[in-house]
């Protein structure tokens, strides 16, 4: 998170001039036509967001700027030289509309320290904000093009119809990209209010330096990592590879005993039978484990057989989850499990699980029926409630974190 922020102009700058680029190609049709209305209507509010957000930053910078001013006062009455230089520099670089960049070595003196922690803070809130307010931009004008394209189609104008798939596919290629200079820059989707209910863990790996992660939940848990690779270009900015070598993620505090829990995670799998560990809260010293495996490129093996629970089964599945990116959800309730995978209900198992008792937890790492195993792949966005996650619940997950509106 520290280097989001020496790079948000640059980054900044190039998902203006991606969203400043036409969609496509001037519209050969007649101005008034409903593709080209939905085209203006479109570019219109996308200059506004683009706007509002440059509006945002700059008086955020400008207050800043004041802060920084009477810190620079305060150094010079106590004749602190280094601190004046380095206060001063900060405040030339607030003017230019950006933040100083540090080595990541530096250490900045309290006073300066802290108002950059909360001008990075408000920054990168704004930054999210545009990031989502585009998304769902994005995915209005998208739905409103489909449904025009229908029209067209049924009221037999093919070459319109044409024009406005061309412009579809325009549309989620620009989607695509803006979700990957999000990503770059350091975006993160808010969860809204009901989804952070019993939210336990969450993990974005956006961390690429040092041997802890911080959790985006409420408790204090964080990950400790055994191995595992930074890597930049995951599914939202950064992700893990896990190399199937006994690399994992450790979970530094016990998760808390609940008969129903939620786990949801992006993963790109690259393994096989003995490499498809995902999850696993468990104690060596008994038999009663809860763990989430992957056993082939349709099959996953799930199992809960602590206090009150008998679950433990494989599991098959329509689709196929080994040809890239894929979020995997697994809901379990006291009396059933219910798999959803990109969003669509897999399959449901009717047995009773809990998560009671014997807790050390991991992930990257899990049971495969037979042995233990570690994952082989990528894992990103790793979310764990101590709660069952409603149908609805599960596909807003999916769709948070998605390059589908």
């Amino acid at each position: 998170m520290k280097e989001f922020f020496v790079r948000v102009p640059l980054i900044a700058v190039s998902i203006l001039v991606i969203l400043s680029s036409p969609l496509s190609a001037p519209c050969q049709e007649a101005p008034g036509t409903s593709l080209t209305k939905l085209q203006n209507t479109f570019l219109t509010k996308k200059t506004e967001l683009d706007a509002s957000r440059l509006d945002k930053r700059a008086e955020l910078l400008k207050r800043y700027g004041d802060v920084l001013t009477r810190i620079k006062q305060s150094y010079q009455t106590a004749g602190k030289l280094n601190e004046t230089v380095l206060v001063t520099k900060e405040w030339e670089a607030a003017q230019k509309g950006e933040l100083q960049t540090w080595p990541a070595t530096a250490t900045p003196p309290p006073d300066l320290g802290n108002a950059r922690k909360v001008a990075q803070a408000e920054l990168e809130k704004i930054d999210r904000q545009h990031g989502n307010d585009l998304s769902e931009l994005g995915g209005r004008y998208l739905k409103a093009l489909e449904g025009l394209k229908t029209t067209l189609t049924q009221a037999g104008k093919i070459d319109e119809g044409l024009a406005v798939v061309k412009e579809i596919e325009n549309l989620n290629s620009l989607l695509e990209r803006l979700s990957e200079g999000r990503g770059t820059a350091g975006f993160k989707r808010d969860l809204p209010p009901a989804l952070r209910k019993d939210l336990v863990v969450y993990f974005s790996f956006d961390e690429k330096d040092g041997n802890v992660l911080s959790s985006s939940s409420e408790t204090p848990i964080k990950g400790i990592l055994e191995g595992t690779k930074f890597v930049p270009a995951g599914k939202v900015g950064g992700a893990r590879y896990f190399s199937g070598n006994r690399d994992r993620v450790a979970l530094s505090s016990p998760l808390p005993d609940s008969k129903e829990m939620t786990i949801a995670l992006w993963m790109k799998f690259q393994g096989d039978l003995k490499t498809g560990g995902l999850f696993a809260d468990y104690d060596e010293k008994n038999a009663n484990d809860m763990t989430l495996s992957l056993l082939d490129s349709k099959t996953i093996h799930i199992r809960a057989d602590k206090t009150g629970g008998v679950l433990m089964d494989e599991v098959k599945l329509r689709s196929n989850f080994s040809d890239g990116w894929h979020h995997l959800v697994w809901v379990m309730e006291s009396d059933k499990s219910t798999i959803y995978l990109d969003g669509h209900r897999e399959e449901r198992v009717a047995k009773t699980a809990t998560n009671i008792g014997f807790h050390k937890a991991y992930i990257g790492f899990g049971h495969n029926q037979s042995e233990w195993t570690y994952f082989k792949g990528e894992i990103d966005e790793f979310m764990y409630w101590s709660r069952a996650l409603s149908p609805n619940e599960a596909a807003q997950v999916f769709g948070l974190i998605s390059d589908n509106p």
